[in-house]
């Protein structure tokens, strides 16, 4: 297994409890391929997971006593390597990051072509956008244009920097992803 920093990663959880023994499985995955962050060996993350399923509590009650099992599904490192027991999992990761590069294609064009109107336009049509670009628009919603336009350059400049080193041509059985226009 690779000792590079982690570039993307899936994990399941099957949380049961005494109050309700049938598992309710829940997902959680990080891409960092649009961030400058990865995921080191050394570090920790806090993975937020849903306990709507066991309901609410009433005061003077008990608490359930609550079980989650954790299954590491999927990594890719930074290096390119992956590991993992999902085989469909490398075609679903280099869709969605290909539809985000697209969507960021349009952005950096509609900007070049009419500046900050442009951008706007694009990154607010209504259609369906991958995580990172839903993320975007959040971000243009709560923060403003500037900060929004600032996220999507480093975004691509993060692509573009991942794209290179997953790209190495000493490495096989690689995940990678095409680059940003520069």
């Amino acid at each position: 297994m690779s000792r590079c920093p982690v570039l993307y990663f899936k994990v399941s959880f099957d949380l049961s409890s005494d109050t309700s023994p049938d598992p309710a499985p829940q997902e959680y995955e990080r891409d960092y391929f649009f961030s400058s962050d990865e995921l080191r060996l050394t570090s920790t993350l806090d993975v937020d997971i849903s306990l709507e399923h066991y309901g609410s509590r009433v005061a003077g009650s008990p608490s359930p006593q609550v079980r989650a099992d954790a299954r590491l599904d999927f990594v890719q490192f930074a290096d390119g390597t992956t590991w993992g027991h999902d085989p469909e999992k490398k075609e679903d990761i280099l869709k969605v990051r290909k539809a985000t590069i697209h969507e960021l294609d349009i952005l950096k064009a509609a900007f070049e072509k009419s500046g900050n109107e442009g951008f706007v336009t694009e990154l607010t049509r209504n259609r369906y956008s991958p995580p990172a670009i839903s993320n975007l628009q959040s971000i243009y919603r709560e923060e403003g244009l500037e900060k929004a336009q600032a996220t999507a350059w480093r975004m691509i400049k993060s692509a573009n920097n991942h794209y290179q080193k997953t790209r190495s041509p000493r490495l096989s059985g690689t995940l990678s992803c095409m680059p940003v226009r520069k």
